[in-house]
């Protein structure tokens, strides 16, 4: 359910805050632009050497497959991954990601990982954004101040309402990545006037628990710490969980020579909400997003976050499967429907990731995957609006709507938009919440948004930034529907079979580019 639009009249003098951005990918490249463009002095903290998040391809491993050790990888990247998106659809709004674009390399629809992360360096370059992060920078600790600890330190732009909370940020230099405690680096203290967290959430693996996990013999591993086909030649691999990550990962395996198992408690086109059982018996329908969310099989979205599309038809070398239910000493496992397969080599969990925010403290809850409570998905009522979340949900196009929350989330801060009360927001977000249970939708899918919602969600958005004219929607979800169309058709192949009006898109891309540029130089000029 969504609330009513807010309030955008009678604002005064907009206000320009300070603000830091936890997290420099494509969420927190997203939020800064914005929030520069909208009067505010953003800082992004980037525990990394590069911009990107999950984008920035790293061959590194953790020194756990299960991703329960001491070091932590930040990427979840496989070598060999394309989009499983049409590259005109994931492009932001401001910044088409057609071929134009300085350093573009790969042409293809459906490019290449390393192509989407060019496509990033690009946009930062466009906007120059790069001088507004500090890289090899962990946040450490989050946490509010009250008014006379913010007065009397540095940092904040104090235009903001006396009432707003202000936020002291801990950070510390990192190496490779990790905090860099051990060193002996020291850490430093600041305050912002607001604080929005853009960590992302494909870097910290989720598992089920099962038993005779402890007994098995054979390899355990999450997708998490998978990087190429090379090392599972002749072997069995079963897979648990059948979305984006564990189909395009089972298709790569299959080709390079390994006999491979895919597990799912449920078999979906997510794209359409159709979702069909190992005959292909259809199960429910798009109709009601609750609903295909209620259904949906255990697997987690890849790290570009949105679903493969149905796999009723998988290449030859892959086995469809009842989900995972016991392992066993002997390298046997036991399925769902009392199937024993014996011989496994190795098993690969591809079932999502958690999400955490270490360095808040209490702040917010995650209780089986649901960030809250949240209003929006983005602000959490009783710190708002100097606390806000971009990219939680998932299942959806999302660099775009990285940009139209990020813009949501800057004009509230500037005062040219208002939220609802705390007891407004409150209210509303017990009553989504509600409706969730009510539908039987698990909590793990809360921020879960497929088909015709997150368009939904993401029109909303714009009416509270007062973009409703963008043409941009209708031309995404039609190209998004037949991506969803080309995998039920081509399966494997969907990737390297054009869509149809390519061209079109790519020409509207354009034109939506061109509209909200001359949208933000009008904002500029009227506020001079």
């Amino acid at each position: 359910m969504l609330a009513r639009a807010t309030n955008q009249q009678n604002v005064q003098q907009p206000h320009s805050l300070s603000v830091a951005v936890v997290g420099g990918g494509a969420a927190g490249l997203a939020a800064a632009l914005e929030l520069r463009r909208a009067g505010h002095a953003p800082t992004v903290f980037e525990q990394l050497a590069n911009i990107g998040g999950v984008w920035d391809y790293t061959e590194e491993v953790e020194d756990d497959p299960l991703g329960r050790g001491q070091r932590h990888v930040h990427g979840s990247m496989y070598a060999q991954l394309r989009t499983n998106l049409p590259r005109e659809v994931m492009g932001f709004q401001s910044f088409p990601f057609d071929t134009a674009w300085r350093g573009s390399k790969d042409s293809r629809q459906f490019c290449e990982h390393a192509e989407v992360q060019r496509y990033l360096e690009a946009f930062a370059e466009e906007f120059q954004l790069l001088q507004h992060v500090r890289f090899s920078t962990t946040v450490q600790h989050v946490a509010p101040v009250d008014a006379a600890a913010a007065n009397g330190s540095s940092g904040g732009s104090g235009s903001a309402p006396a009432e707003w909370l202000r936020w002291r940020v801990t950070s510390q230099p990192a190496a490779d990545g990790q905090a860099a405690a051990s060193s002996g680096s020291s850490s430093s203290s600041e305050v912002f006037d607001a604080v929005v967290v853009c960590n992302g959430h494909y870097s910290r693996p989720r598992l089920p628990q099962l038993p005779g996990q402890d007994v098995f013999p054979g390899v355990q591993m999450h997708s998490h710490n998978y990087r190429r086909p090379d090392g599972f030649v002749g072997q069995t691999v079963l897979l648990v969980g059948a979305s984006s990550s564990g189909v395009d990962i089972a298709e790569e395996l299959a080709a390079a020579g390994a006999k491979v198992i895919l597990c799912a408690r449920v078999w979906e086109n997510p794209l359409t909400g159709e979702v069909v059982d190992a005959g292909s018996r259809t199960l429910a329908s798009a109709s009601s997003a609750a609903a295909a969310a209620a259904a949906e099989g255990k697997g987690g979205g890849s790290a570009g976050g949105v679903p493969a599309g149905a796999v009723a038809a998988l290449p030859a070398g892959i086995r469809k499967a009842a989900n995972l239910a016991e392992l066993h000493a002997d390298g046997s496992v036991t399925l769902e429907d009392g199937t024993r397969i014996a011989d496994i080599d190795c098993i690969m969990y591809c079932t999502g990731y958690h999400y955490s925010f270490p360095f808040l403290d209490g702040i917010v809850s995650v209780e089986d995957n649901r960030v809250g409570p949240l209003y929006q998905h983005v602000f959490p009522p009783a710190a708002a609006p100097t606390l806000s979340f971009v990219g939680l949900p998932w299942k959806v196009v999302p660099f775009p709507q990285f940009e139209l929350q990020s813009r949501w989330i800057a004009q509230v801060l500037a005062g040219r938009a208002q939220l609802p009360s705390e007891q407004e927001m409150e209210a509303h977000t017990a009553q989504f919440y509600a409706s969730l249970e009510a539908a039987g939708v698990p909590t793990r899918y809360t921020h879960r948004m497929s088909g015709a919602l997150q368009w939904e969600y993401d029109r909303w958005l714009a009416q509270q930034c007062g973009d409703a004219a963008l043409p941009g929607f209708a031309w995404r979800e039609a190209l998004y529907n037949a991506c969803g169309m080309s995998r039920k058709l081509h399966g494997a192949g969907y990737r390297d079979a054009r869509l149809p009006a390519a061209a079109e898109a790519e020409a509207e891309a354009r034109e939506e580019a061109a509209h909200l540029r001359q949208q933000q130089a009008a904002a500029v000029a009227a506020a001079r």
